[in-house]
């Protein structure tokens, strides 16, 4: 009897210590995965690993850069933003909210990429690749702002009446540009014209009457 509960405690703890170190040898596997190039698997076994491994044990950064690799950006955002805001965790550098922007950026996900390269520039003012992102971002956001507003357009004003057309003035009249009196002035001009014309066509004709009384074949 006795016998039988040493060998089944011996069983028990050799199970347990097994399933306990499993985590680690996905750890690795993940590990080797992802330097042999095979990101998809990496993040499968970092996956894997993280479920079996104790709470205090954290692979998000690990786990992000996996899945950003394997061009899972959705996913890649999500790991990098547990890592950055882990209260716990002390170790955030410039470069992880660096790589968080990237993956916001890859998802286009402009006004987030703005947020996490500044806070990588608080970390590490100096840093010019991050500099360059950030205005990369800054770029990309306004012409994301841009097209918004060129495809929705502001609805027109449906209080203010439509004018009526006015009519085209003959571009060759410039009587509307002159004044009453003026255009008076040049009527009565015309008729004092006209009627001295008409008492010279008078005098003419009573000269050509008086020749021809006095007998001159002219």
């Amino acid at each position: 009897m006795v016998n039988k509960l040493f060998f089944t405690c011996i069983i028990f703890f050799s199970t347990y210590l097994t399933f306990g170190q499993d985590w680690k040898v996905k750890l690795q596997e993940a590990r080797k995965h992802y330097k042999m190039g095979d990101f998809s698997e990496s993040y499968n076994r970092y996956l894997e690993a993280q479920k079996a491994a104790p709470d205090a044990v954290d692979f998000s950064n690990e786990m992000g850069q996996a899945a950003y690799k394997s061009g899972n950006f959705d996913k890649s955002i999500e790991h990098f933003n547990a890592f950055t805001e882990n209260s716990k965790n002390k170790k955030v550098s410039s470069n992880d909210y660096h790589n968080l922007g990237n993956s916001q950026m890859k998802a286009k996900k402009y006004q987030e990429a703005i947020e996490s390269y500044k806070k990588a520039l608080r970390k590490n003012p100096t840093d010019q690749e991050t500099r360059y992102n950030l205005s990369e971002a800054l770029r990309k956001n306004a012409q994301n702002d841009q097209k918004k507003q060129d495809n929705n357009p502001p609805p027109p004003n449906s209080d203010k009446k439509k004018k009526p057309e006015q009519p085209k003035e003959n571009k060759n009249s410039n009587t509307g540009n002159i004044p009453k009196r003026a255009v008076d002035r040049m009527l009565d001009k015309l008729s004092k014209n006209e009627a001295d014309t008409k008492r010279k066509i008078n005098n003419q004709n009573n000269k050509d009457q008086g020749s021809s009384a006095s007998g001159k074949d002219w």
